[in-house]
């Protein structure tokens, strides 16, 4: 039973003086670690939530004194709520009291492994959740995430949130536990580093030894988690064939409760808190991953502020954070990404590795993001100004279903295969969403253009363009026509009825399904074509054409003629595995490997994309080698080089390689076994008219387990640092790493990216860009070779929990067994990524233009529009989407570079005003508009900006 005592006064009533532990002020902060799925599947994970969340009543029905925060995550609401409808309004009043903390949160994601407009928009709806019932917790709370992205202060302090709190990422040796950190715009916030044992360190120290009679762990010596059956108080286990793998569960969980251990404890937990705090503020949380709620925690509290002279009491994050800000002098200050590894310490690593675990999971979720972020949702905000009903519900179930993929062991890889599998669904699901709300807004648009003047087999063709500058590129599309087996060619001309060069790369027959709205299925009899043409399409809108199809007879002949035997073919294949542009030569070598020539620059670089294979046998968080080590390169390797596509607008080759690889990793002989298969690679290696990268597709069959597999892009350049894009950002990292022997974590050689890397030096450079690869590695080494990571396969036998739980050997997702797909370029360029414009290739290359085959009518608008245009294109845009409030275009973009740009938003339709907001879409100020369908904005260098257009 809890005694009748009342709590200590807050800190900041307590009398001053006293003995050395009068002088500090313990804020003991309950909560629990939530993750919404990892050891266990979300369903079963939410079972437990819902025990909790009845237990938490019941212990604040008992005691109004307790508190409790919710992990920092609001979804957790929504989870409970779908059980326990009827408790909605329980939540929103012991919120309202300050008892019960939630979000600002919707889930707590890894944010290396997402998109930095996924973070936005995570804290936007977590707040907006959070409103519902009281109000989002004010305090920037991130207990997980493998390091902190630099723009993470500008972003709390863009949702009018002053501090963030985390422990991975800033280790001791850089910030004492209270500290301000700097955002590369120069927003700051307040910065707290959770003490050892970071989020639990007041269970392990105190509670679990007071409470539980438990030994206090300080180290892997003092771990005190083998509990034998003896000890155990009722255990349950389904152990028959079909189940024996669950965990064993305790069901009469005893109580040793001890409070003449509270003042040794809380001495020790002191001690060692002090060795990094700065102020007389001690944050003493308390949240175990899934935790229940326990009342003993509230009578250790009163207990210690009876019993002792310690000034402990029940705070909440709020509150500790004030009274640090209050006490803070002169703190010392970071700035950018918070990825510092650990010298010493326990459960504060930063396992930067966790950005190559899980990497088909990781890649479709760049896709994904793509295609609901950078897609469906611009141009379902030009269908809604034009008149179209914006579809509100669906893309919240979209962002939802996305969301549910980013808590950081769902993302990180490091779950269970059920997990993954579940992770899988909910990215098709959003994926779905997507596509269909994107086809649904074109048709609005298509249906509205102006083009009555199509006759008889012609047909109209719309290409669109995402990204808010114009583009002049290569479009590929498959058209149909009424079958004609005498089909022979076609003319594209836009609605000035010039010719636009094309080629065409295929002719088939198929039947294609019909879909009437008023009839069953009908079917399209068709000659399909594969076509390949260059257009000049506007920013962030579209071109039309008109397409006409033709047979041989129409075209002159008499009888078929032969394809590629026309005098005027021209090709982009200049020689024996050759091909060449305007800009670019590719020389493809016997190992399958290229030579690329950057003709403006006058420079070749050589050997590049050749794979690379070492041995793994770490985990989700740590990458390890073995001791006895080989690495496999595909270098010399004879390689089966076939010409696939010879057109005068693109060339591609495939190279096929068998390399041979060890079938796993022995951890007995602590290398990998001698036993080999064959890993068969076949990449796709292309170049198109006037195009300034090359484009790979490879495709491998992972036979073998236990290894990393990576691409190699060796670039000889004398550079002292890369470059990569971040969240909202372009962090530059030094190649040569830190001395850091003996650490209890090293630097990693790899580093997190976005869509791109980039190394320069100084006159030329080379970035490599990707679509969702989330790990490279500049090598310090004379080749200053560009790795991507394509696989990292392991097993969690160190953590055995993870892989026991799963029924099937197959599929396991951390082996990655089976067939992978990717997709990246290769960009030589003038300069650093800033002068070569690299932002501009790297999301052209990752954002096709998009075509429309339709019919023709009268409409009101032109043949030709741009919807809107940001400049100068150096400004990256990260959303186009509606107002939360329903009204108004919200537009989001970011200044990657170190100086302030004078920016140019022009949008089709009047403007009645321009305004700037926070990320909460709060109005900050007022634009000035240069004409009725401009705004002028001057973005300083680093900055995220929000502007809502409102349309007259």
């Amino acid at each position: 039973m809890l005694t009748d005592v009342t709590l200590r006064r807050p800190w900041h009533k307590r009398p001053k003086g006293g003995d050395m532990s009068e002088r500090y002020h313990l804020h003991v902060i309950f909560g629990t670690h939530w993750d919404r799925e990892w050891l266990y599947s979300f369903q079963e994970t939410r079972m437990k939530l819902v025990e909790l969340m009845e237990r938490l009543f019941e212990i604040f029905e008992k005691h109004p004194e307790y508190k409790y925060h919710l992990d920092g995550q609001s979804i957790l609401l929504e989870d409970y709520l779908e059980i326990r409808p009827e408790d909605a309004q329980r939540i929103k009043k012991y919120v309202e009291e300050g008892r019960l903390f939630i979000g600002p949160w919707y889930v707590l994601p890894d944010m290396f492994s997402v998109g930095g407009e996924s973070i936005v928009r995570n804290i936007l709806f977590g707040i907006k959740l959070c409103e519902r019932f009281g109000g989002a917790m004010k305090v920037g709370y991130s207990p997980t995430g493998w390091g902190q992205p630099s723009q993470m202060p500008q972003i709390w302090r863009g949702f009018g949130i002053d501090s963030a709190s985390c422990y991975r990422g800033i280790a001791t040796h850089v910030v004492p536990a209270e500290f301000l950190w700097e955002a590369p715009d120069g927003s700051t916030v307040w910065g707290f580093r959770f003490g050892t044992h970071p989020r639990y360190g007041f269970g392990i120290y105190v509670y679990r030894q007071v409470v539980l009679g438990r030994k206090i762990y300080r180290s892997e010596e003092d771990r005190d988690t083998n509990v034998p059956w003896e000890r155990m108080g009722f255990p349950f286990h389904t152990c028959d064939e079909g189940s024996w793998k669950s965990d064993y569960f305790e069901l009469g969980p005893e109580v040793k409760y001890d409070k003449s251990k509270i003042a040794e404890t809380l001495k020790l937990f002191l001690e060692e808190q002090l060795k990094s705090a700065t102020t007389p503020h001690i944050n003493c949380l308390h949240a175990f991953d899934s935790a229940l709620p326990n009342p003993y925690e509230l009578q250790l509290v009163l207990d210690a502020a009876k019993e002792t002279e310690y000034d402990i009491f029940v705070s909440t994050l709020p509150d500790y954070v004030e009274a640090v800000k209050a006490s803070l002098k002169e703190p010392k200050k970071v700035v950018g990404e918070l990825r510092y590894p650990v010298k010493d310490g326990m459960f504060t690593q930063t396992f930067g590795s966790m950005v190559s675990s899980g990497v088909p999971v990781k890649k479709k979720n760049f896709l994904v993001e793509w295609r609901l972020q950078k897609w469906a949702e611009p141009f379902a905000t030009i269908a809604w100004v034009l008149g179209k009903e914006y579809p509100e519900r669906f893309l919240e179930k979209a962002w939802k279903f996305l969301f549910q993929a980013h808590p950081h062991d769902t993302i990180g890889g490091s779950a269970t295969n059920r997990v993954f599998l579940d992770t899988m669904y909910r990215l098709n699901q959003c994926e779905d969403i997507a596509e269909n709300v994107l086809r649904e807004s074109l048709k609005h648009i298509v249906l509205n253009i102006d083009n009555p003047d199509l006759e008889g087999k012609e047909a109209a063709l719309v290409v669109f363009n995402n990204l808010p500058f114009p583009r002049s590129e290569l479009v590929s599309v498959v058209m149909a026509f009424d079958r004609n087996p005498d089909f022979w060619d076609v003319r594209i001309a836009d609605s000035r009825g010039r010719d636009a060069e094309h080629a065409l790369e295929y002719v088939d027959e198929e039947d294609i399904p019909l879909y009437h709205p008023l009839d069953r299925l009908l079917t399209f009899p068709a000659t399909r074509a594969k076509i390949h043409f260059l257009a000049e399409v506007p920013a962030f809108g579209y071109k039309t054409f008109k397409v006409t199809p033709y047979t041989f007879k129409e075209l002159g002949y008499s009888f078929r003629p032969v394809r590629g035997e026309r005098r005027e073919f021209r090709s982009l294949v200049t020689g024996t595995n050759t091909m060449e542009n305007e800009h670019l030569k590719v020389e493809i070598n016997p190992d399958g490997t290229f030579d690329l020539t950057d003709k403006e620059n006058g420079i070749t670089y050589r050997g590049m994309h050749y794979f690379e294979d070492s041995g793994e046998c770490g985990n989700a968080w740590i990458h390890a080698e073995p001791a006895f080590d080989m690495t496999i390169t595909s270098l010399g390797s004879p390689a089966r080089i076939a010409k696939v596509v010879d057109t005068p607008l693109k060339a591609s080759f495939k190279v096929e390689l068998v390399m041979r690889l060890p079938e796993r990793y022995d951890p007995f002989l602590e290398r990998r076994v001698e036993h080999e298969r064959e890993f068969p690679i076949t990449s796709i290696i292309t170049l198109t008219k006037n195009s300034r990268r090359v484009e790979v597709q490879t495709i491998i069959d992972n036979t073998v387990k236990d290894h990393r597999f990576r691409v190699v892009f060796p670039t000889h350049l004398k550079a002292a640092v890369s470059h990569a894009e971040s969240i909202f950002d372009v962090v530059e990292r030094p190649i040569k790493l830190p001395e850091c022997k003996d650490w209890v974590e090293p630097q990693p050689m790899t580093n997190p990216q976005v869509s791109f890397v980039d190394l320069s030096d100084g006159e030329v450079g080379v970035a490599i860009i990707n679509e969702g690869l989330k790990e490279y590695e500049v090598t310090d080494t004379p080749e200053r070779a560009i790795a991507l990571t394509l696989l990292r396969c392991f097993e969690m036998k160190g953590f055995s929990r993870v892989d026991r739980k799963d029924p099937d050997p197959e599929p396991n997702h951390r082996q990655n067994l089976g067939v992978h797909r990717y997709r990246y370029a290769i960009y030589p360029h003038r300069g650093d990524w800033r002068e070569g414009e690299v932002f501009k290739e790297a999301y052209s290359h990752n954002s096709p233009l998009r075509a429309v085959q339709c019919g023709g009518r009268k409409g009101t608008l032109p043949k030709e529009c741009s919807f809107m245009e940001i400049s100068p294109a150096e400004l990256v845009v990260a959303a186009v989407k509606r107002g939360e409030d329903g009204e108004g275009v919200v537009v989001r973009f970011f200044n990657p570079t170190e100086e302030a740009i004078s920016g140019r938003i022009r949008f089709f339709k009047p403007l009645k005003e321009a305004l700037l907001t926070n990320l909460l879409e709060e109005p900050i100020g007022r634009l000035e508009l240069e004409d009725e369908y401009t705004a002028i904005v001057e973005v300083p260098k680093k900055k995220i900006v929000t502007v809502k257009l409102v349309v007259r």
